[in-house]
């Protein structure tokens, strides 16, 4: 969850689908569902957005290419791979893991952001940043 200004954020990432395809090149694919979600402070006015995502090539050197709907990633995915070969991943079967990250003040932010995306190499897509709060 990210804090600021009497609002909060809160992001997670799940992998829907698996496969392989080509685009000149073999690649793995990866097919996820983002979803944000922002609140006010007491949370009660909620607005979610969700983006559609293709992950293509090895997980430390993927792509990624974000889509505003899941029809607009389909297209996009009969329109640039051929033999293209996806499996979808179960509900039931899906990694909901959630990890929570706080970072020292005098952490420079690209840090936290290298270890965001080392976390989310490792195969960890749900990752909430969380603010300290202030004592009263």
């Amino acid at each position: 969850m990210i804090k600021g200004r009497g609002q909060s954020m809160d992001e997670s990432e799940v992998i829907t689908s698996e496969g392989k395809g080509v685009w000149g090149a073999r690649y793995e694919l990866r097919l996820l569902t983002s979803v944000r979600t922002y609140s006010d402070s007491v949370r009660q006015a909620n607005k979610t957005v969700q983006r559609y995502v293709v992950e293509f090539g090895p997980k430390s050197q993927a792509d990624r290419r974000l889509f505003v709907s899941d029809d607009a990633r389909r297209a996009f995915l009969e329109q640039s791979f051929s033999d293209l070969v996806l499996t979808e991943i179960p509900e039931s079967k899906r990694d909901t893991t959630r990890l929570f990250l706080r970072g020292d003040a005098e952490l420079p932010y690209k840090n936290v952001l290298d270890l965001m995306n080392e976390l989310k190499t490792g195969g960890f897509y749900k990752i909430s940043l969380v603010g300290h709060e202030a004592v009263k």
